[in-house]
């Protein structure tokens, strides 16, 4: 059994940081690109485990909020199922 533990953030939230001088502190905001899915993680599940997670591929599930993050938690949830055999 593979006992190595893997760590990669689900969801990319695009930011940018700014100053108004070099001598002042950074400011971290919100930048307007939409949040998106790690494409990187997934490409991995697929090419290293086989594993496709197409309810993740184009956009992300939304509610009231804005994206849903319990939605996408549980696709993945799903999704990755399999690794734990």
């Amino acid at each position: 059994m593979d006992e190595r533990s893997y760590r990669a953030p689900l969801l990319l939230l695009p930011v940018k940081l700014t100053r108004k001088s070099a001598q002042s502190d950074f400011y971290l905001a919100h930048h307007e690109d939409e949040v998106r899915m790690n494409a990187t993680l997934l490409q991995f599940l697929e090419r290293d485990h086989g594993i496709t997670v197409p309810a993740l591929t184009g956009d992300l599930p939304r509610d009231d909020a804005g994206i849903d993050v319990p939605a996408i938690l549980d696709i993945m949830r799903a999704g990755s199922a399999r690794l734990r055999r």
